[in-house]
C-alpha cells in the first residue's frame, strides 16, 4: 500500500510466452546476487527437449523507487479531448484481434492529445473480490496498455470520422528499461501515457528501433499519489 518502500526493476525483457492450460506447469525463478547489491532473476520452464526455456529475465535494483506525485488537474487541463472513449478502444482491439472480456475491462473514461493519453481505469465488479492480494493487479496493469490504443485512434483522426473500422493490434510489452513500484495498484486507478524514445528499449530488447513503439505510463491514485511507473 502506501508508504511502502520503493521497489525497483531494471533491464526486463519478455523472451517468450507462457502457455498455460488445465495441467500444472512447472516453472523456475533464478535469482543471482551481484557484487552492486542488484540481483539478475530469470523465468524458466522446462522445454520439451530437456533444456530450460527463458521466458522473462530482469533485475531488482538496489536503490529504491522514491514517492511521486501528479497534478490530475494540470494534466486534465492540457490534456481535454474526450472525443475517442473507452468503447471506441476496445472496438478497435477487438477489430484487431484481441477480444477482452469483461473481467479485463477497467478502461473507464479516455482524454488525449496527439501524444499523451490520460485514462481513469476501474476493477470491474467481478474482479473486486481479492483484488487486495494483488500488489501490480492485472486487470489494472492490461487496462493501462490498452489504453494507449487511443494515441493510435487520435493520430488516425478518429475523432473526425477517419479510422472508424481499423483495427489496432493489442500492445504486448517485450522489454521494459525501467519498473518502479511505489504502491498497490487496484480499485480506481488513472494511467499518464505518453511516447517516448524507442532506442533504449529496442536495444534491449534485441529488435530495431523502428519496428518498436515505446512509452512512458505513470499509474497513480484519484488523488494524483504514483503507485508505479513502466519505461
Amino acid at each position: 500500500g502506501a508508504g511502502m518502500r520503493g521497489i525497483r526493476l531494471g533491464n526486463l525483457v519478455w523472451n517468450a510466452p507462457l502457455a498455460l492450460s488445465a495441467q500444472a506447469l512447472e516453472t523456475a525463478i533464478e535469482l543471482e546476487a551481484c557484487e552492486d547489491g542488484t540481483v539478475r532473476y530469470q523465468v524458466l520452464s522446462p522445454a520439451s527437449d530437456g533444456s530450460m526455456q527463458l521466458h522473462h529475465q530482469g533485475m531488482l535494483l538496489a536503490d529504491p523507487a522514491m514517492p511521486a506525485w501528479l497534478d490530475l488537474q494540470q494534466l486534465r487541463s492540457r490534456i481535454n479531448k474526450a472525443d475517442i472513449t473507452a468503447q471506441h478502444c476496445y472496438a478497435s482491439l477487438a477489430a484487431g484481434g484481441a477480444s477482452h472480456g469483461l473481467a479485463m475491462q477497467g478502461l473507464q473514461e479516455v482524454y488525449c492529445s496527439a501524444t499523451q493519453v490520460l485514462a481513469k481505469l476501474a476493477l470491474p465488479p467481478q474482479m473486486a473480490a481479492g483484488a487486495e492480494a494483488y500488489l501490480l493487479h492485472p486487470t489494472i496493469m492490461d487496462s493501462a496498455l490498452q489504453a494507449s490504443v487511443a494515441l493510435d485512434l487520435a493520430d488516425a483522426g478518429h475523432g473526425h470520422g477517419h479510422g472508424e473500422g481499423a483495427g489496432t493490434p493489442a500492445l504486448l510489452p517485450f522489454a521494459m528499461t525501467g519498473l518502479d513500484v511505489l504502491g498497490a495498484c487496484h480499485g480506481e486507478m488513472w494511467a499518464w501515457i505518453r511516447s517516448s524514445a524507442t532506442a533504449e528499449c529496442a536495444a534491449l530488447a534485441g529488435t530495431s528501433a523502428a519496428s518498436a513503439q515505446a512509452l512512458d505510463i505513470d499509474l497513480c491514485t484519484p488523488q494524483g499519489e504514483v503507485r508505479a511507473r513502466l519505461r
